[in-house]
């Protein structure tokens, strides 16, 4: 398994040497030590290869679980700064102290587990959509973000512009937001103005993060709104943005549709990209999802029921439980020996 190196233990095995400069500098097999660890840290090295430790199902189960009840209950606190954050935006103020930290504590439980993470993108915060969608948004922007290899001071500003890149929705009719039928034109362009609302309301933020914001409606092919820019024109960290923005609304309830499940919304961005979204940036995006949402049942090419658990490179192709006679077996659908073996689609 690749173990982040802030997350290195001593004693831990190393699955495979590290080389740098086509050098060895730690070879296979070796336990670390502090002095190691701390030597891995000075070459910058992210992660490393570590032998998996043998351990009983049933004890990952319950490990996984614990996480699970700390990050729920983190992010319905997250909600609640999200919440006080932009509330205080339409009061021309804004508190950097809970933006930032919302932001740090969606980075660190990224880098803790971003499995259990995504697993908490179908919880449903009924009439706050909103703060619900903003936090969303953050949590898949800085996703992308580390898939992209953004710093952590790149990374800091994209979660800002995030949680802040719909505030001026805020301000937008209450019968036009939740309209169940579509908008008319004169509807469409009252929200359009929600850019504008939202730069004005930050007029003092940080220049970045109000271009992330302003241009985050774009298109590829231009037909995007506030300025029709082409994808050459189109900043980066925008396109990232959207991207995270389109993801996190249409796996969410809106007023005039329910919400897609994962395998649902990521059929609807294919059809997109290459036109709205950046075909380049969306096949990052899809390294860090699953066309199966983690926690859901699928069906088995073998007929047998499973839970999809953790995503893979292959978004086909995650990690799955199955549970046979009261027992678990936990199976990589990704690995060699198992690609005989593949899911059909959702079990009801």
């Amino acid at each position: 398994m690749m173990v982040k190196t802030i997350d290195l233990k001593e004693n831990m095995e190393l699955k495979e040497g590290i080389v740098v400069n086509n050098i060895v500098l730690i070879e296979e097999g070796t336990k670390l030590t502090k002095e190691l660890i701390e030597r891995i840290k000075k070459f910058n090295i992210e992660e490393v290869s570590i032998k998996d430790e043998e351990k009983n199902i049933e004890d990952i189960l319950l490990e996984e679980e614990k996480i699970k009840e700390e990050f729920k209950k983190e992010y319905l606190e997250s909600i609640e700064d999200t919440k006080e954050v932009l509330e205080d935006v339409l009061n021309n103020k804004i508190d950097d102290t809970t933006l930032e930290l919302i932001v740090d504590k969606t980075m660190g439980n990224i880098e803790k587990d971003k499995n259990i993470l995504l697993s908490l993108m179908d919880m449903k915060s009924e009439g706050e959509y909103l703060f619900d969608h903003s936090l969303k948004t953050t949590m898949l922007a800085i996703m992308l973000g580390k898939e992209l290899n953004y710093t952590d001071e790149e990374l800091e500003i994209l979660g800002k512009a995030a949680i802040l890149h719909d505030v001026g929705m805020l301000k937008v009719k209450k019968e036009i937001i939740d309209k169940k039928s579509k908008l008319t034109l004169e509807e469409m362009e009252e929200v359009k103005k929600h850019i504008d609302i939202t730069l004005d309301l930050l007029k003092n933020e940080e220049k970045e993060v109000l271009e992330i914001i302003k241009y985050h409606h774009e298109r590829i092919d231009g037909k995007g709104y506030p300025n029709g820019l082409k994808s050459e024109d189109i900043p980066d960290m925008s396109k990232v943005l959207k991207i995270a923005d389109i993801y996190a609304a249409l796996v969410s309830n809106r007023s005039y549709r329910k919400a897609f499940n994962a395998n649902e919304a990521i059929k609807e961005m294919v059809h997109a990209s290459g036109k709205e979204i950046d075909l380049i940036l969306f096949k990052k995006f899809l390294k860090i999802m699953s066309m199966f949402p983690i926690g859901s049942k699928v069906r088995l090419s073998n007929g047998k029921i499973a839970i999809v658990k953790q995503i893979t490179e292959n978004i086909f192709r995650p990690v799955i439980d199955i549970e046979e006679n009261g027992k678990i077996e936990r199976i990589d659908l990704s690995k060699k020996e198992n690609f005989l073996l593949h899911i059909m689609g959702l079990a009801e």
